[in-house]
């Protein structure tokens, strides 16, 4: 089973005060050229510690269309985001080496316009606030059901949901 199973009646999840990147084009260098007339396949960078929820997550964004990749902490992410072009990324908080709020800020001293989401197990409204504080656009609180993270995915690229 996934490990993030939905529950009956509802989710875990929260959203609230979407923070806008500057500026989302989702037509930079880095995408890769897709089956449809002019279709470019957007980047993602998937971080978390465990492997099993990164590659679920990762599973999901490859059956949604797009090109996912992993990073198990915040410094294998960083040197991937700062040598690589994606789209979005999706950041935990809780990580050794380097923790996703540690990310986030060095990440933005870079490149302010990739939207970020949290997904952490974290729901208390401080880390949230950190959270948003560090840079990111959205915080999720998991588990967060595969469809609500796509579209939440394509409104921060610009994509049509």
């Amino acid at each position: 089973p996934p490990p993030f199973p939905e529950r009956a009646g509802g989710s875990n999840e929260t959203g609230g005060n979407l923070r806008t990147p500057l500026s989302v084009s989702g037509r930079g260098r880095g995408g890769v050229k897709g089956q449809g007339e002019g279709c470019i396949v957007k980047n993602i960078l998937v971080i978390d510690d465990s492997p099993v929820v990164r590659n679920f997550h990762i599973n999901i964004l490859k059956a949604a269309g797009f090109r996912a990749e992993g990073a198990c902490d915040g410094s294998e992410a960083l040197e991937k985001a700062l040598n690589a072009t994606y789209h979005l990324i999706l950041c935990d908080i809780n990580m050794p080496i380097m923790d996703g709020l540690t990310f986030i800020q060095r990440y933005r001293e870079y490149n302010e316009d990739v939207p970020i989401i949290i997904m952490t197990t974290q729901e208390e409204e401080v880390h949230r606030k950190k959270g948003y504080e560090s840079g990111a656009n959205l915080y999720f609180v998991k588990p967060v059901r595969p469809a609500k993270l796509v579209l939440h995915i394509r409104i921060l690229i610009g994509e049509k949901p």
